[in-house]
């Protein structure tokens, strides 16, 4: 890009999938943070993918899609069982927008 051109920058709407537009953009968000949780408790407890896929009940090529963020395969409802077995609370606020 030439130098004298100017760049257009527009803020983001703090998630990346609605400012894609992407028609599941809330869930893909929700998904996504979740699994930033599961494996960050994971890299901070050094679980290897064997010790992850016993845990939480999986074998061990799910363990490893988990760790990539590959969620297609995951429902909401799998990743806050993964944080259960993880041994954390998980919270659900309902309000207003």
């Amino acid at each position: 890009m030439p130098r004298d051109q100017p760049v257009c920058i527009e803020s983001s709407s703090g998630n990346v999938f609605a400012d894609l537009q992407f028609p599941d953009a809330t869930d893909l968000d929700v998904c996504v943070r979740l699994a930033v949780a599961i494996n960050r408790l994971i890299a901070a407890r050094k679980l290897s993918e064997r010790s992850v896929a016993k845990l939480l009940g999986i074998d061990r090529a799910s363990a490893q899609a988990l760790k990539r963020y590959e969620l297609q395969r995951l429902s909401l409802g799998e990743l806050l069982g993964h944080l259960t077995a993880l041994g954390c609370g998980v919270e659900t606020r309902i309000g207003k927008r």
